[in-house]
């Protein structure tokens, strides 16, 4: 499981949104201290190459969490 934050100063209201996003291709960064990508930025079609699962998506100003199966994204 990776965690990651919107990029570019952008932010959602809900988990909704963020699932929104991310089937949009919208990037996000890699917000994970154990990963060799913290701090780098992409999309779902790049954390689907990698062989990501699931997925931690922390918003509204990092302060909800939202967590997805990537097989339902």
């Amino acid at each position: 499981m990776i965690t990651m934050i919107p990029a570019y100063g952008k932010d959602y209201k809900s988990r909704k949104d963020v699932q929104k996003a991310l089937q949009g291709q919208a990037d996000f960064r890699v917000m994970d201290i154990g990963s060799k990508w913290d701090g780098m930025v992409g999309n779902l079609r790049d954390l689907k190459m990698d062989g990501h699962t699931e997925l931690k998506i922390r918003y509204a100003k990092e302060r909800r969490l939202a967590v997805f199966d990537m097989e339902d994204l």
